[in-house]
């Protein structure tokens, strides 16, 4: 298993603010990324689903939610309270062919 440390942490108002915009918002700002560099996030998670379950009208049972994921060599967890945390994912890295970092040279 792959070892996660804590890279990047923001909080959202999901009445105001799309997880889907938000993760890709941290992702770009936490890799120095343009967003449309970024890999599509629905290869990592169904993006209407992420934003039915985490801006659903009923905050009540939301303070709970907690929703984890791989995207772009982050171990991303998006939170019913608005929180989004970044991970660097050490396994997503070893294992993965993706080219969310390339280095020439």
């Amino acid at each position: 298993m792959g070892t996660h440390s804590t890279r990047f942490r923001s909080t959202y108002d999901w009445q105001q603010d799309s997880p889907v915009g938000a993760v890709v918002n941290a992702v770009s700002r936490a890799s120095g990324t343009d967003p449309m560099a970024l890999p599509p996030l629905y290869r990592a998670v169904d993006p209407d689903a992420l934003d039915g379950l985490v801006a659903a009208d009923d905050r009540s049972a939301d303070h709970d939610l907690r929703v984890t994921f791989r995207f772009a060599g982050y171990a991303v967890t998006v939170t019913g309270t608005g929180v989004v945390e970044l991970f660097e994912d050490s396994e997503h890295s070893e294992k993965s062919g993706e080219s969310e970092e390339s280095t020439a040279g």
